[in-house]
């Protein structure tokens, strides 16, 4: 049948998608500029009329978005649930820019479907340590918001006993975070401490993951990131590049912090 998106939008129920028991529209062949029906029926919200066959929501748009990237990217919570039940096998999918649909949703709609009770078959783990081509990671969105109880569940259930990844700079975007206090930070210092972190470079930044722990001026966190050196020889000693006059944890530990110490 030739498209005709005037029709489309008059789909109110199954009558409207079906002729003789068939679809109406081909599943795997573009409607429209690299639209297919499955696109077409998330944006209207209408997918669920379409249950009765397994559609090819893995195919892509002119966006590079399948299905759920689409419902992601809508920030439509009803539909992309429906998806990731649905259509699990694909909960993983990542187009040409390495992003998979968490990369795509709002924080709070991402929080709300973390704890939703039907979608504990996604290991959310994965998804959250998945990186794009920009090496960017949804934890790392996660740890720099201000979703602190979030932020916490997640390290008492996953990133406190396995704090070390390919990828750490979500670990110098919770120590940058100032949702938490110091107080708080050492706390979870020394948790990390406890499970053998290991203070890696963050690729993109250039700095060790530990750094934006030196720029909350905390002599009790030096004095832990120094004992730690000492005794595991993990972490940094010398120059800090594009440190911006903090280029020594073993300068800054000898003054004792008796003066302020970054230099901007």
């Amino acid at each position: 049948m030739k498209f005709d998106f005037n029709n489309m939008v008059k789909i109110k129920s199954k009558t409207d998608l079906y002729s003789k028991g068939k679809l109406k529209y081909p599943i795997d062949i573009p409607l429209h500029t690299n639209t297919y029906l499955h696109h077409i029926l998330i944006n209207l919200n209408k997918i669920k009329l379409a249950d009765e066959i397994k559609l090819p929501i893995y195919l892509v748009n002119s966006d590079d978005m399948d299905g759920i990237m689409l419902a992601s990217s809508n920030q439509d919570l009803d539909t992309l649930k429906y998806l990731l039940i649905r259509y699990e096998k694909y909960i993983y999918n990542t187009n040409n820019s390495g992003n998979t649909w968490v990369h795509l949703l709002e924080i709070e709609g991402l929080e709300k479907l973390y704890f939703d009770k039907s979608l504990k078959h996604i290991e959310w783990s994965r998804l959250f340590n998945l990186e794009n081509k920009d090496k960017i990671t949804t934890i790392d969105y996660i740890f720099s918001s201000k979703r602190k109880k979030f932020i916490s569940h997640l390290l008492k259930n996953h990133y406190l006993k396995n704090p070390n990844s390919h990828n750490m700079s979500h670990i110098y975007s919770l120590f940058d975070n100032y949702m938490f206090s110091n107080n708080e930070i050492i706390k979870l210092l020394k948790e990390f401490i406890k499970n053998k972190i290991e203070f890696k470079r963050i690729i993109n930044l250039s700095l060790p993951c530990h750094y934006s722990l030196l720029l909350r001026e905390s002599k009790e966190i030096v004095n832990i990131l120094y004992e730690y050196k000492e005794s595991t020889d993990e972490g940094t000693y010398g120059y800090i590049p594009n440190s911006k006059g903090s280029h020594s944890l073993f300068y800054i530990y000898n003054r004792q912090l008796n003066d302020k110490y970054v230099v901007y």
